[in-house]
């Protein structure tokens, strides 16, 4: 008899029982938090079900003693509940307030490359920075979702503005005036400023709804007999519908992007590079003061290249020549771009 082949290296990684190293690892303080929340959860709600369908009957089903059971089995699950929308509102709350400045933030920069003004102001830059680093810390979050772009940064201090629609990009319709619709199209993962609003809205209900339920709970535990229940099974159904919908949505889209991008990879195409190849390298001075780019200046200048396109290495060496007529140059860690732009700095 032959012996039978030993499975392969990979189904034996898979068995492999995690060592003591990996649970150390593992055994940080919020994991820890999520573990014994999950498990007064689970632990409270199941005796929750079993006493309302009678699979449990304390003091022998008498109905005192059952709706006692009832009661203090509700109380946990509402204090656990209220406990998680305050530790997650403040963030959820933040991120609504992140998206709102974002949005005012590109719409001022849209609105500015369409004036007749200079566009790469100091003013216009720093307004600039502050949106990437919004986007940045929305994209952390909710990711793999990205939010619209910002329009392009003019690639010189006397460029021609370009005539934009503030608010064509609100909208599901590709804009041909707007400069940002064209790598929007070309990238899965961008989704309009309503699909964020509307992510994020659920996401704050849902810990909102729980102040009220916690209310009429608390404020009927001595006498929990005449509570209006009708409030509660409302405000916790209203609670757990705007989560549901926040979370399947953001997976749903998650998914897509997941799949677009294994298609895009099958068929030898990059839909974030596509989109990153479709606008011009672009060189953004920000300074102290109005003296940025004069002979001699000793003001603190922030250059962000993102060569990106044909001509990147002629606005590189631009920016390289403005740099040595700044003088002293330093990198805004804000600034990172999220099309895997280059940032160059040259001292």
């Amino acid at each position: 008899m032959h012996p039978s082949p030993s499975p392969p290296a990979s189904s034996r990684r898979r068995l492999q029982m995690p060592s003591a190293a990996d649970l150390r690892r593992l055994a940080t303080p919020f994991n820890l938090f999520v573990a014994v929340d999950l498990l007064v959860i689970v632990v409270s709600g199941a005796i929750l079900f079993m006493v309302l369908v009678k699979w449990i009957r304390p003091d022998g089903g008498s109905k005192q003693a059952t709706d006692d059971w009832i009661e203090v089995s509700s109380q946990v699950l509402n204090a656990v509940f209220t406990l998680n929308a305050l530790l997650t509102a403040p963030s959820r709350m933040l991120n609504a307030w992140r998206l709102i400045a974002y949005h005012a933030l590109r719409n001022r920069l849209i609105r500015a490359s369409a004036a007749p003004i200079n566009p790469s102001s100091e003013t216009n830059v720093r307004a600039r920075v502050r949106a990437r680093h919004l986007a940045d810390r929305l994209e952390a979050v909710y990711s793999p979702l990205r939010l619209p772009p910002l329009p392009p940064a003019p690639s010189n201090p006397g460029a021609t503005p370009t005539k934009v629609n503030a608010d064509a990009d609100d909208d599901d319709d590709v804009n041909n005036d707007d400069p940002t619709t064209a790598s929007t199209s070309l990238d899965p993962a961008v989704f309009p400023l309503f699909t964020w609003y509307s992510i994020i809205a659920f996401y704050n209900l849902n810990c909102h709804f729980q102040w009220p339920m916690a209310a009429v709970m608390w404020g009927w535990a001595a006498d929990y007999h005449s509570r209006p229940s009708y409030l509660v099974y409302t405000f916790l159904v209203l609670s757990f519908v705007c989560g549901g919908i926040a979370g399947i949505w953001q997976a749903i889209l998650s998914g897509r992007i997941a799949k677009a991008r294994k298609a895009a990879k099958a068929a030898g195409t990059d839909p974030a590079a596509a989109a990153a190849a479709s606008t011009d390298a672009r060189v953004v001075i920000d300074s102290e003061d109005a003296s940025t780019g004069s002979a001699g200046s000793a003001a603190t200048v922030v250059v962000v290249v993102e060569p990106v396109g044909e001509t990147a290495p002629a606005r590189v060496e631009e920016a390289r020549a403005l740099l040595r007529r700044s003088g002293e140059a330093v990198e805004d860690p804000r600034s990172s771009h999220r099309l895997g732009a280059v940032h160059d700095t040259v001292r």
